[in-house]
């Protein structure tokens, strides 16, 4: 055990200012670069396809104003890239997914509504205020029918706000409550996450759509040619 100082070595050490003290250098730390990160659609690409969902959420909101007769308000909250497996870990179950795939092409993603959002939704369509509740979050088989005319229209309007892309035709393949059915990509693969927000009243709740990035290379690489492109150019 080290000794007590008397007050004459304190009162030594004060004066001296410290200098006795020895000056720790600390060297810059070298933060590793991870090149597996899934950013694979560019900035530029991305506030594209922001644009397109953000049209995509005007339209879809106009449709649900009119169908369910009350004020629904639906924005973007957000557009990521990150690992399926991420994804895959942030899905509740029971949850509510459709699977989808764009004719023609490669590309397949899920459509996934919180599970409140769709018992509201199926709540509403049949003449409800939305505020009714259930013990459980499975969606029955009769549920699953009052929703497919949401779902129809989500494809819809998705088929329509791509046009600024390409002609492409959004298709539904089939239900699914379990995301460990859903063979997307493999886990360590990127996806294309895109959160909305749907508001009734004070009341909120979200929508995802997730898209299998590596699908979108050809697509985008050929819309940022001409998405990019002077307005000379185009005439």
């Amino acid at each position: 055990m080290s000794e007590v100082l008397s007050q004459s070595e304190i009162d030594a050490l004060l004066k001296s200012g410290g200098e006795s003290v020895p000056q720790v250098q600390v060297e810059d730390e070298v933060i590793p670069y991870d090149f597996r990160l899934p950013n694979r659609i560019s900035k530029t690409q991305l506030r594209t396809l922001r644009n397109i969902h953000e049209n995509f959420a005007e339209s879809l909101s106009s449709f649900l104003v009119t169908k369910l007769q009350t004020v629904v308000n639906i924005k973007v909250n957000s557009i990521d890239q990150i690992y399926y497996s991420e994804y895959m870990l942030s899905v509740p179950n029971p949850a509510c997914l459709y699977t989808f795939q764009i004719k023609h092409t490669d590309i397949k993603g899920i459509l996934e509504l919180n599970a409140d959002l769709a018992l509201t939704l199926v709540d509403r369509l049949l003449g409800g205020n939305g505020s009714s509740k259930k013990q459980s979050n499975n969606i029955t088989l009769i549920e699953q029918k009052v929703l497919s005319v949401i779902v129809e229209k989500v494809m819809l309007d998705l088929k329509k706000t791509w046009q600024i892309i390409d002609n492409m035709d959004f298709v539904v393949d089939h239900f699914e409550p379990d995301i460990d059915f859903v063979q997307l990509t493999s886990p360590n693969e990127s996806v294309l996450l895109i959160s909305f927000e749907f508001s009734f009243g004070e009341e909120s709740y979200l929508m995802n759509l997730c898209f299998a990035t590596f699908a979108f290379d050809s697509i985008l690489a050929v819309s940022y040619t001409h998405l990019t492109l002077p307005t000379s150019d185009l005439v």
